[in-house]
């Protein structure tokens, strides 16, 4: 068995509820993007949160159109998974296209652009 079977198996053994506290002291993105696709009892533990993943720094100023930056822990992995066909493009209109295009330049991500 190698060491990364044996850390699977550590984490396969790990309650419901641990695995639950676990997630409330990551960063919500690292949850919807990693921990919840580790495997399915994973997935159960947390079924019901972290379903979004958070592109956008929070702004105190609420003002929709105030520059916007990317959130510190971008999700680039989950992004270019969903952004990198047409189809979802197609329902955005222009200004949040030119939205999700500049906070994918600002996350330092190139595989986002």
């Amino acid at each position: 068995m190698t060491d990364t079977d044996q850390e699977s198996c550590h984490w396969r053994r790990l309650t419901p509820d641990l695995v639950r506290r676990i997630a409330a002291c990551a960063h919500p993105n690292a949850i919807a993007g990693s921990l919840k696709l580790t495997d399915s009892e994973t997935a159960a533990a947390l079924r019901g949160s972290y379903n979004v993943l958070q592109l956008l720094q929070r702004s105190t100023g609420g003002n929709e159109h105030a520059l916007s930056f990317a959130e510190a822990e971008w999700p680039g992995h989950a992004f270019v998974a969903h952004w990198d066909r047409p189809e979802p493009w197609h329902s955005l209109n222009l200004f949040r296209r030119w939205r999700l295009l500049c906070l994918a330049a600002s996350s330092g991500h190139a595989a986002s652009l």
